[in-house]
């Protein structure tokens, strides 16, 4: 896991609940920054991104052409994160569905491209954005906005060919998805953020 410690994470009545707030680790980071940097890195708790499939997953869009989840935003970040500002990059939720593409070196690691369905603090006006420091690997499709809806459950049902061809137009035929995974992040504004998940699932048609 290259992004965070979830220790603050914890389920309850079924759902996984992401934290992100800064803890002990954090009050360090200066120190190690220089000194072990290894372990700030793996143990930040303000950003945190998990993987949640194996390494033989694989689906099929034209198979599973819907992707469906149910969420919860609890608690949004700064109210000035932006997630297509590098300088204020933070969220309560990012869902990340991983394509089998070409891999392009993140910070050492070798990642496909991918979409982040994302709860955004405030509405966009376009439907794909991204942040220029991730715009090689990531877009950004946002599933909800703002405070309004906090601790309101959201069923989310999205087609997984069109957001791909949306996010990255240069394509002309969608690849399997490879990887899926979760995160949540407060670290730019150091604020703190929360959601809940209840359930991811893929579907042919929409009664399913």
């Amino acid at each position: 896991n290259p992004f965070g410690d979830p220790r603050y994470f914890f389920i309850q009545n079924g759902d996984l609940h992401l934290v992100s707030k800064a803890g002990p680790v954090y009050e360090d980071r200066y120190m190690m920054a220089v000194f072990n940097r290894d372990k700030l890195i793996n143990q930040i708790e303000n950003k945190v991104m998990l993987q949640l499939t194996g390494e033989d997953f694989r689906i099929d869009p034209d198979t599973y052409p819907l992707l469906k989840f149910v969420m919860t935003p609890v608690e949004l970040p700064s109210p000035e994160a932006d997630l297509r500002d590098s300088d204020k990059n933070d969220s309560a939720f990012y869902l990340l569905v991983f394509f089998d593409t070409e891999r392009h070196d993140f910070h050492g690691y070798q990642m496909p491209k991918n979409i982040g369905y994302v709860w955004a603090n405030r509405e966009w006006s376009e439907p794909v954005a991204s942040d220029p420091d991730y715009d090689e690997i990531m877009r950004y499709i946002p599933i909800g906005s703002g405070p309004e809806e906090l601790g309101q459950e959201q069923t989310i049902t999205r087609r997984i060919s069109e957001d791909f061809l949306a996010a990255y137009p240069d394509y002309e035929t969608v690849p399997d998805i490879i990887n899926i995974g979760l995160m949540i992040d407060s670290n730019t504004l150091e604020g703190r953020a929360e959601s809940s998940l209840s359930r991811i699932w893929f579907a042919k048609k929409p009664s399913q």
